[in-house]
């Protein structure tokens, strides 16, 4: 039986912190199977999967700059290697997900992807449908728990997002070796067994925090459960890239709601910067170009969440708000 705390204990045994890269946010938004994607396992059963998936843009994950992603591990362990023996590593569910068709050797859980939006501000989305989990089916043969969630990643702005679908989860201690959770890692060496930094999501599922990992892997919590539909965990990236000619430069796109018929947009330096303002699935809604101080009216906006992605030479920043 493969266990995830002997597996992780290894990769955490020399730890050292470092200060997360991303700020990190939780909310609802309502969850949409993917549809028009392309299947990553066509057909065929998988547990601890080993695909190489385009993402359709660059993106730059920590210190890694990359077209592509990888799975390697568990069945929703990420991985962007950024020398021969480490890698940075990126985990939506920590819990060793497989096909739920394993015990009829039939798949019936889908991983698929797809890229979504304008070049410039697309959002590459990666989708587990309809898993089953390990440990039920080595301990019964079978697959009566399961589970549905996404992985998003925003071009430009180098966001993510762990995005989760309905579950029909009843045995929480027997598909979840014990904790339910999610995060990510920086630099890990495979040959020194550590890394740079380490976090998971810690606390209650509906507003967790994202605790450091310390050499002692059991000190971790994770979720009181599992993330229930809807839930939307969001790490912004507060490293903003920029090329050399640009290194130099202010970075301070800002944005302000005071109230739920309009949003005041800065932009540094009085440059032209291009706005544009997204649903949270990724549609345009407005497109425009400004400078300084503009004061945008939102009165006719349909409730929910948006993203408002500001755009100047090669310096990029996502930030949000939300219409009631």
């Amino acid at each position: 039986m493969k266990h995830i705390l002997l597996l992780m204990s290894v990769f955490f045994s020399l730890l050292t912190v470092a200060q997360l890269p991303y700020t990190f946010t939780s909310f609802s938004d309502t969850y949409t199977p993917l549809e028009n994607s392309t299947s990553l396992n066509n057909g065929q059963i998988w547990d601890d999967p080993e695909y190489t998936v385009p993402i359709g843009f660059e993106w730059t994950y920590y210190d890694v700059s990359t077209f592509q992603i990888n799975f390697d591990g568990l069945g929703a362990t990420l991985i962007v290697p950024n020398g021969q023996t480490t890698a940075n590593v990126l985990i939506p569910y920590l819990s060793d997900v497989i096909d739920a068709g394993y015990e009829s050797e039939e798949s019936i859980s889908n991983i698929s992807h797809q890229t979504v939006g304008e070049p410039g501000s697309q959002i590459f989305k990666l989708e587990w449908h309809n898993c089953g989990f390990y440990n039920e089916y080595d301990a019964f043969g079978t697959s009566t728990n399961r589970i549905s969630f996404q992985l998003w990643i925003y071009e430009g702005s180098n966001d993510i997002e762990f995005r989760f679908g309905p579950n029909s989860i009843k045995d929480v201690d027997l598909v979840h070796d014990e904790i339910i959770t999610g995060g990510m890692f920086f630099n890990a060496s495979f040959n020194q067994n550590s890394w740079d930094a380490g976090y998971f999501l810690s606390g209650e599922a509906m507003n967790p925090s994202m605790e450091a990992v310390t050499p002692d892997f059991y000190d971790v919590i994770g979720l009181n459960m599992d993330p229930s539909n809807g839930q939307v965990y969001r790490f912004s990236n507060m490293q903003v890239n920029v090329d050399e000619t640009q290194a130099n430069a202010e970075v301070d796109f800002r944005l302000y709601q005071s109230n739920n018929e309009e949003i005041q947009l800065l932009a540094p330096n009085d440059a032209i910067s291009t706005v544009e303002i997204r649903g949270i699935t990724g549609q345009l809604i407005e497109r425009f170009t400004t400078s300084g101080n503009t004061i945008k009216n939102i009165e006719d906006y349909a409730p929910g969440i948006y993203l408002v992605h500001f755009s100047q030479n090669n310096q990029h920043k996502t930030l949000r708000f939300v219409k009631n």
